[in-house]
């Protein structure tokens, strides 16, 4: 009986709930600062044995007319995005919606305007690389310019770097036809490609007044948010540090791992966490190094 309770006793701590409620602050290229430079508050249940998010999350505006309002709400389960997510503008109009399965978009997502007007529902499975399915996408004005999986595209997407990427193609039967082309004007970036029924012909990445070959087709088409790579991977601007989020043992500064960090003699030790870092320049940055 005895050796029974000492058992149970050594197993407290391993059933012990890790799961606390923290709030963490970014700045407005999501990377984790102190509250009083922050542009989002995020709310989230957290796991303090494994270090990732365990349950619901809640990203809200922290400046201005904008002070909490919801910038995005979603969920995690062990670590990984499960459950719907939704995206918000910041005149408050949902911007997006959707599920996550095992940290892929999954079944039907809808996006609208700033002005509440619908752009687009795409059909998503689970599987990375994937096409979805193009229900259509519409104009700013309402008008469709694409049904069926049929007709032209046309995409913004915002990048925390402050840049933005414009991406124009043709799509047939759900499938790339024709030429297709992305410029990022803030760091000088076009890349062509052509394809014919969905299969990549050829293509060039131009940088500048520098241009390259390529010869595979890039993934640049309907992104995740690329301020989840970062909160995920728990990026760090200048000034954060382990006393402002001491239930955070990593942390990436400057792109690079802290490693064996020790603050005080008897201090744990800090290491990073089992994931990549972006490469610095964000998803522009992610192609032009799969291109070389």
């Amino acid at each position: 009986m005895k050796n029974s309770f000492i058992a149970l006793f050594l197993l407290l701590p391993a059933l012990s709930h890790a799961q606390v409620k923290v709030t963490l602050y970014y700045s407005k290229a999501w990377q984790l600062t102190k509250k009083d430079s922050a542009w989002y508050v995020r709310t989230a249940a957290y796991d303090t044995n494994n270090y990732y998010f365990d349950g619901p999350v809640e990203d809200r505006y922290a400046r201005g007319y904008l002070s909490g309002e919801l910038q995005m709400k979603g969920n995690y389960v062990a670590g990984i995005k499960e459950g719907e997510f939704s995206f918000y503008h910041e005149n408050g109009h949902l911007e997006s919606v959707g599920k996550f399965e095992s940290n892929a978009r999954s079944g039907l997502w809808k996006y609208f305007y700033r002005n509440n007007k619908p752009r687009a529902q795409l059909e998503y499975t689970p599987v990375f690389g994937d096409e979805p399915n193009i229900l259509f996408l519409n104009d700013s004005t309402g008008k469709q310019i694409l049904h069926n999986g049929t007709g032209n595209w046309f995409e913004i997407v915002p990048l925390i770097s402050g840049g933005q990427l414009t991406i124009h193609g043709q799509y047939k039967d759900n499938q790339k036809t024709g030429k297709w082309t992305l410029r990022e004007p803030k760091s000088k970036t076009v890349i062509v490609e052509n394809f014919n029924k969905g299969r990549f012909l050829n293509g060039y990445v131009k940088v500048g007044n520098q241009g390259t070959d390529i010869f595979e087709p890039q993934e640049y088409s309907h992104p995740v948010p690329d301020k989840l790579k970062y909160t995920e991977e728990f990026h760090a601007a200048k000034g954060a540090d382990f006393n402002t989020y001491p239930q955070l043992k990593f942390m990436l500064r400057n792109e690079e791992p802290v490693v064996n960090y020790i603050w005080d003699e008897g201090d744990p030790v800090f290491t990073k966490p089992e994931v990549s870092a972006t490469p610095p320049g964000g998803l522009t940055r992610c192609m032009l190094l799969s291109i070389r």
